[in-house]
This record gives structure tokens, C-alpha cells and sequence, in this order.
């Protein structure tokens, strides 16, 4: 818990993206970027297993952003184009002295460069801020262009398993 509260309501600024809270007014866009079943398949994480009724308000996901965020189990960050959201960057999987990465952009605005420019926001944040000796991060082993993404952010290969490639940042060397 120690790293998750060094985390406060960051609006991170980049050449064309802006990192902030996720708030109200991205509700619908929010809703489009967790049921886009293509996007998704390499999100890790499967909507439709927690929720049986799937005739759901598009406020839920939002809700439940914040449930993580209030229990302090994850820290979502919308990906702001002239403040649309177009993404999010997550912090999750907090320990003593690492913190995991995750990122998803709208297909809309995939091939732009905002993936990178994103993460590598989050990324220099996390050093400067959250301050942890590891940052991590994985994707699917068949999702080759996270792969390519996140060593071109920093990330090194660490290991796979029967799923997941693993990537670490060294924040100790």
C-alpha cells in the first residue's frame, strides 16, 4: 500500500496526451474502450465473467474503476486526446518495492505513436513519483505489438509462462 498512496489525482502532460483521473465525462467513452471484444481479447481481463447480466449501465465500468481505486488495488489513468478519453494506462499488482503496467488504446487511434507516448508518460511518472525499484509490465505471448511497445519503452524480457511474456524495468541499477 505504501507505493499506491505516493499516487496523487496525477494529470501528467506530453507533447499531445494528457494522463488524468478518469472522471464522469468519460463515461461513454470509457464504456466503448472495456466492451470492444477485438481490444480486449489482450487486456487480460474479461468483463463478461464477473458480470452475468451483460445488459449492464454504461456507468459500471467507471464505478468499478473507482472501487479499485478506492480499495487500493488499482490506479487507472484516462488517455487524454484534447481531452477525449482514447485510452488508459494502469498501475496494479503494488508490492513493497514494484509496481505493474498495463495499456490500451481505442483501435481508432492505434499505429499514432499514443501507446508509446503514454506508457513512457507513465513510466517517468513512476520513477519520479511512486519510486519503486521494479516497474513491470507483460502481455500475451502471441500479442507481438505490446511486445515491441514495451521494449521500446524500457522494458526488458524477464521470463514467459504457458500465457504471459514478462518485462521488468530495473530501477535499481
Amino acid at each position: 500500500m505504501e507505493l499506491f498512496n505516493k499516487i496523487k489525482n496525477p494529470v501528467i502532460m506530453g507533447e499531445r496526451l494528457i494522463l488524468r483521473d478518469i472522471n464522469k465525462k468519460d463515461i461513454d467513452s470509457y464504456y466503448d474502450l472495456y466492451t470492444d471484444e477485438d481490444l480486449n481479447k489482450y487486456w487480460g481481463y474479461n468483463y463478461k465473467e464477473d458480470l452475468p447480466d451483460l445488459n449492464i449501465k454504461k456507468d459500471y465500468f467507471y464505478n468499478f474503476q473507482q472501487s479499485l481505486k478506492d480499495n487500493k488495488q488499482e490506479y487507472s489513468l484516462a488517455v487524454t486526446l484534447n481531452d477525449f478519453l482514447i485510452g488508459e494506462v494502469v498501475l496494479h499488482n503494488f508490492t513493497c518495492n514494484s509496481v505493474e503496467t498495463g495499456i490500451r488504446i481505442s483501435k481508432k487511434y492505434q499505429s499514432f505513436g499514443y501507446g508509446r507516448e503514454a506508457l513512457t508518460l507513465l513510466i517517468n511518472y513512476v520513477k519520479e513519483v511512486i519510486k519503486p525499484d521494479y516497474i513491470t509490465s507483460k502481455c500475451y505471448k502471441i500479442n507481438i505489438r505490446s511486445e515491441l511497445l514495451l521494449t521500446k519503452c524500457g522494458f526488458i524480457f524477464k521470463n514467459e509462462d504457458e500465457i504471459y511474456k514478462h518485462f521488468i524495468i530495473d530501477l535499481t541499477k
